[in-house]
């Protein structure tokens, strides 16, 4: 059981430090112009009530924008530059280590709040179709 909580730990700060990052690539001022364009890919994919596959049949609905989300963002990291890349890993783990506190929990909280919502509002959406039925 432990060693399910520690993996989980390791992911969710990966998830964090990788969000940070892509934030820091898409403010950085010498990130080319289609990567921020690319950056903004997702993101409007994600907010854009018309999907591949709709966010109204429960946990399929959101893996559609998870793949979207994933691969975009890999993508991201493959095509900026190297020294922009190495920069704003090194600059996003210095904000997110827990010596500097406030930067980390800041970003620990929206991202927690954030899954709680997710969670909540599929949890939602599941009794409410299974109510139709």
């Amino acid at each position: 059981m432990m060693k399910i909580i520690k993996k989980a730990k390791e992911l969710y700060q990966r998830f964090v430090l990788n969000g940070f990052m892509v934030y820091l690539i898409f403010v950085h001022p010498k990130t080319p112009w289609y990567i921020r364009l690319l950056v903004l890919v997702p993101v409007a994919y994600i907010l854009n009530p018309i999907d591949f596959i709709s966010d109204l049949i429960p946990v399929v609905g959101q893996l559609d924008d998870l793949a979207v989300a994933r691969y975009g963002y890999f993508l991201v990291f493959k095509l900026v530059p190297k020294d922009i890349l190495e920069e704003c890993r090194r600059r996003a783990e210095a904000g997110l280590s827990p010596g500097t506190g406030k930067a980390f929990r800041r970003v620990a909280a929206i991202v927690s709040i954030t899954s709680l919502l997710v969670l909540f509002g599929g949890i939602y959406v599941a009794k409410r179709l299974a109510r139709k039925k």
